[in-house]
């Protein structure tokens, strides 16, 4: 199993990004100390100057704000995280800790390709975070080497190879889900409680349809309170109602796949967390996942369930027309089917064949889940998903509807 220690990074900076199919953009100037000095409190192979190193601000996901690194003498190239305070970053810290343990102790098991991740140490506290002056958290990760492809959404996947991309996305999730069997379930801690909680979503959308003043969906900061938005009820009343009608109508779904038990599961497992690489055969295979900072215990299908929600409904979560949704079938099939193969053989084909029964269910799950926070949210003002310039206030009504077009496409047995 090769190791990330080897993380030289051929190509300048932004060629390897752009190779990688990241999208970046300039560090600001007057961030660059402050990523530097985070940069040096880690134990590192090298110390850096601004100078002496390329960095630019990767624009990836919507939580954390993320930095690309590289050293210029040594090639060595790494991935700087500022953490965002939603998550308690005590558990991803011991999380990470964990994950090391889970790699090493599954070294034997693990696919030839499959390749370790590695985070930095911090060198006062020898801890996975460390905190500036101003408080934030800070984390490093080595770069993973080589000509690595990472899709921001699976549309981005050339026609040809998304049958194989969707395969090894589905093994990559049984092999993850079995490294993380080597710590026991009580050693991990819960970095964002709730997140994948279906009942504790629809509890805070009857709060809020109720005119009640509540926390914010999965804020540490009880203080930071919300409540429904009278002029955005009145605006879009009939929207509002049919789809009121429509997530009551499913709420049997809520907990519903909870008698199959619980795993550590990644937690978040859309396209853009998992890092694929060319084999020697010119096929792409997923060889690590990453964006760890949801790691904790959850349903056993959560990864299946949430990566089926991303991959399986190409149009995305705003696609042009809502008569645009549909489900990609031979994504969804192959998807399984790689979590299928993998799962026979660490667990046995009775458990994978029992598992992959429910996977459908676990599809659906999840997308009446995303409907349910997109359609809370969207009656407080967008204060969790919160709008980009240009997006239109009903937006993450309009993300709702689309997630119940597509459970509705998804028609049980399909």
């Amino acid at each position: 199993m090769p190791s990330l220690h080897h993380n030289s990074m051929p190509h300048p900076l932004e060629e390897s990004l752009r190779r990688a199919g990241s999208t970046y953009q300039p560090a600001a100037p007057e961030e660059l100390p402050r990523i530097i000095a985070a940069f040096n409190a880690f134990d590192s192979e090298v110390e850096v100057a601004v100078d002496g190193c390329e960095i630019v601000r990767i624009i990836a996901g919507h939580i954390n704000t993320t930095f690309g690194l590289r050293h210029a003498a040594s090639g060595l190239a790494y991935i700087i995280q500022r953490m965002n305070t939603i998550f308690d970053l005590d558990a991803i810290a011991n999380n990470l800790r964990l994950l090391e343990e889970a790699q090493d102790a599954n070294a034997a098991l693990l696919p030839d390709h499959w390749q370790t991740v590695s985070y930095l140490n911090a060198r006062d506290t020898g801890a996975k975070i460390w905190y500036d002056g101003a408080g934030a958290g800070w984390r490093v990760m080595r770069y993973v080497p080589g000509e690595i492809r990472i899709f921001n959404n699976f549309g981005l996947v050339p026609a040809k190879m998304k049958a194989a991309v969707a395969r090894s996305q589905g093994e990559a999730i049984a092999v993850f889900g079995r490294m993380l069997e080597a710590v026991p379930e009580e050693r991990w801690r819960e970095p964002l409680p709730n997140f994948h909680n279906t009942r504790y979503h629809l509890d805070y959308l009857d709060a809020i349809l109720r005119g009640e003043r509540v926390p914010l969906s999965l804020c540490r900061d009880a203080c930071r309170e919300v409540t429904a938005q009278p002029a955005f009820l009145r605006a879009h009343a009939t929207r509002i109602d049919a789809l009121r009608a429509k997530i009551d109508g499913w709420r049997a779904l809520a907990g519903s796949l909870d008698a199959l038990g619980h795993a550590v599961t990644h937690g978040d497992t859309k396209i853009n967390n998992f890092v694929f690489r060319a084999g020697e055969d010119g096929e792409l295979r997923c060889v690590c996942l990453i964006d760890l900072d949801t790691v904790q215990v959850g349903n056993r299908l959560d990864d299946l369930g949430d990566a089926l929600r991303s991959a399986g409904t190409p149009a995305g979560e705003e696609p042009p027309s809502i008569d645009d949704v549909a489900i990609d079938a031979e994504i969804v099939e192959n998807l399984i089917d790689g979590y299928r193969s993998q799962t026979r053989a660490f667990h046995g084909a009775a458990r994978a064949d029992a598992l992959c029964a429910r996977a459908r269910e676990a599809y659906r799950q999840f997308l009446y889940s995303q409907c349910v926070r997109f359609f809370a949210d969207a009656l407080v003002g967008n204060a969790y998903f919160a709008l980009k310039p240009g997006l239109p206030d009903d937006i993450n009504l309009y993300r709702a509807e689309v997630q119940m077009r597509a459970m509705e496409l998804l028609a049980p047995g399909a």
